[in-house]
């Protein structure tokens, strides 16, 4: 199976709409708190924490109201991935809000596994 390692973070300040990852990875939160809601769970996370996506489910990503937060992630996507945006929303109509968020993908490195 050929797949692309993607690494990537995401800048302080943001929040994301509820959406499903194309692909499981790891995530790794850099600084401030994140609140992460997937699969009927609910976990806060600090500094230095990682915590697993698994593609399918839906997440909801809550960054810290008070602190800026960054993390960065590490995912495995089919190729046909390379080059796009990842996201996913489970409200379609989620994608034509304005977000806060801006990705930056370091790069697509295809790997075969």
């Amino acid at each position: 199976m050929a797949d692309a390692l993607r690494p990537g973070r995401l800048p302080a300040g943001w929040d994301r709409l509820p959406a499903h990852p194309p692909g499981p990875g790891i995530r790794y939160l850099l600084h401030g708190s994140i609140r992460i809601e997937s699969g009927g769970e609910s976990k806060l996370y600090g500094p230095l924490e990682p915590w697993f996506e698994s593609g399918p489910d839906p997440v909801l990503a809550l960054a810290s109201d008070t602190d800026e937060t960054a993390f960065v992630r590490v995912m495995l996507l089919p190729r046909e991935w390379a080059g796009k945006r990842t996201i996913r929303y489970v409200d379609f109509a989620d994608a034509a809000k304005p977000k806060r968020q801006q990705a930056t993908v370091f790069f697509d490195e295809p790997i075969d596994l």
